[in-house]
């Protein structure tokens, strides 16, 4: 799936592209974790975090079954972190971590 957030204008400013999976990794209905595979802000908008919070939001709403979320951390070397929803949860309702 693909979440997206625009501006006033209908241009699209941020995105993340997820999936929900079980535990081996694969796509399933209601599934326990949320893979996020890519993720997007514009450059002028990068410091802004009312849209990263909107995305998790968004995707928060969408996934109700997940109870864990992971990625891919480009700055580790491409190790995954698995993450507990409240960690996402925290961020979408206060945007601090």
């Amino acid at each position: 799936m693909v979440t997206v957030v625009k501006d006033d204008d209908e241009r699209v400013i941020g995105y993340i592209e997820w999936n929900i999976v079980g535990p081996s990794g694969y796509e399933v209905l209601n599934g326990e974790y949320i893979f996020i595979k890519n993720f997007w802000i514009t450059p002028d908008l990068r410091g802004d975090k009312t849209i990263f919070r909107r995305l998790v939001s968004q995707i928060l709403r969408k996934g109700l079954s997940a109870k864990f979320g992971y990625f891919t951390r480009k700055k580790y070397g491409g190790k995954m972190k698995i993450y507990p929803r409240e960690f996402f949860e925290k961020i979408a309702n206060r945007g601090e971590v």
